[in-house]
């Protein structure tokens, strides 16, 4: 498993946008790193939610959901609360209107 570390980008990656170039993995591993558990968590806490067929537990998923960003920034993990508000932006979850009211 991969640690993921904010602390652990060097200064180097920074420059030039290099994560967006076709080697990016080879040239940034750490913000590569990075963009990928954002994704990963982001694209999981959204799954999770639209998977609940009932409402009920749909809803207990959001909130779910959200307390996990609360907890994240409480701990001081901004990388997770932002990939798990960034799920809660996503189309598919903010047209859940009757979810979004329980």
């Amino acid at each position: 498993p991969h640690e993921f570390r904010i602390c652990s980008i060097e200064v180097h990656e920074l420059l030039g946008q290099k994560w967006s170039k076709p080697n990016a993995f080879e040239l940034t591993p750490q913000i590569t790193r990075n963009i990928e558990y954002f994704n990963r968590v982001s694209f999981w806490c959204a799954t999770e939610i639209i998977q609940q067929k009932n409402l009920k537990k749909r809803t207990r998923y959001l909130k779910q959901v959200i307390l996990l960003a609360h907890w994240s920034v409480q701990y001081n993990n901004y990388n997770t609360a932002f990939a798990v508000i960034s799920a809660l932006n996503f189309t598919s979850i903010n047209r859940l209107k009757q979810t979004w009211k329980g």
